[in-house]
């Protein structure tokens, strides 16, 4: 998530200076909309249709666009070339990217401001059937101090989104810290909670947190049920070698409950503990 969220910040504040270049050497003059429209859509990688461009009371501007035919979005504030302070508004009814497209009620209102070589991107509203609240501090080469919050959103559309299937599903929270977003390198941590009611016939929840530092990630997981609890422990990835290790805890008090999960009815108890590894192949010892 935290990746599809740096592209929108991204996208938007070069928008932003985009707009203030056209705006400063065309004076709003509505014949060049068009022109702007296709300069910005050939630099963002987006469709972005202009469709206004109030002026009358520069510095203060006011201006109204579509992007990929599917998104509004709604700018007003100060611009100059020295920096920017503006409120947005983005609304949409669909979120599509190069790997989905996906029916979503998006409305966000936020706030971008400063100079344009530190610009303090905020927002906050309603996306992926949840609430979302987001700040961060975009540079020319990288994002700091991102920190996301969504609460009750649809595992399945998130999944979807990041281009992935969905084991568990159901309304879940996700909350991103990252102090660093660069080309190369990322540091910070995410969690994510989800509650299943019905997980092959069983109610489930499961946490997990994961704490970046360049190419090495920690990470711990837990899955509860009335019937059944999984811990995984001190979980190391490599993501240049691609090799992962973790410790794990598995306690089954009756093994009949779970016959819809397993396939087949066994009977009594389990507990087992041990070190799972994956290097090109998954190993359970």
């Amino acid at each position: 998530m935290s990746t599809f969220l740096k592209y929108f910040i991204y996208t938007l504040v070069f928008i932003l200076i985009g707009l203030y270049y056209f705006i400063y050497t065309s004076s709003g003059n509505s014949h060049v909309y068009h022109f702007v429209s296709h300069k910005l859509s050939k630099k963002s990688g987006l469709e972005i249709d202009v469709k206004s461009i109030d002026l009358n009371n520069y510095p203060h501007v006011l201006v109204a666009m579509n992007i990929e035919k599917k998104a509004k979005l709604i700018l007003n504030g100060q611009i100059n070339h020295n920096s920017l302070h503006m409120d947005y508004k983005l609304t949409s009814e669909c979120i599509r990217n190069d790997v989905c497209q996906i029916d979503d009620t998006i409305d966000i209102n936020g706030h971008i401001n400063g100079p344009y070589n530190r610009i303090h991107v905020s927002g906050q509203g309603r996306a992926l059937d949840g609430n979302i609240i987001y700040n961060a501090l975009k540079f020319p080469d990288k994002i700091e101090d991102l920190n996301l919050t969504m609460r009750d959103i649809n595992s399945t559309k998130l999944f979807t989104l990041l281009g992935h299937d969905t084991l568990i599903q159901g309304k879940a929270d996700v909350d991103v810290d990252f102090t660093l977003i660069g080309k190369v390198n990322r540091e910070g941590s995410f969690t994510y909670d989800v509650k299943d009611n019905n997980f092959s016939g069983i109610p489930l929840n499961l946490h997990t947190k994961v704490n970046l530092n360049g190419t090495q990630h920690t990470f711990i997981a837990e899955i509860a049920s009335p019937y059944l609890n999984l811990n995984i422990s001190k979980g190391h990835f490599n993501q240049d070698k691609k090799i992962a290790t973790a410790f794990y805890t598995v306690d089954i008090k009756d093994l009949s409950h779970l016959e819809t999960l397993l396939g087949y009815k066994y009977l009594g108890p389990l507990y087992a503990m041990g070190e799972i590894t994956f290097d090109k192949y998954l190993s359970i010892s």
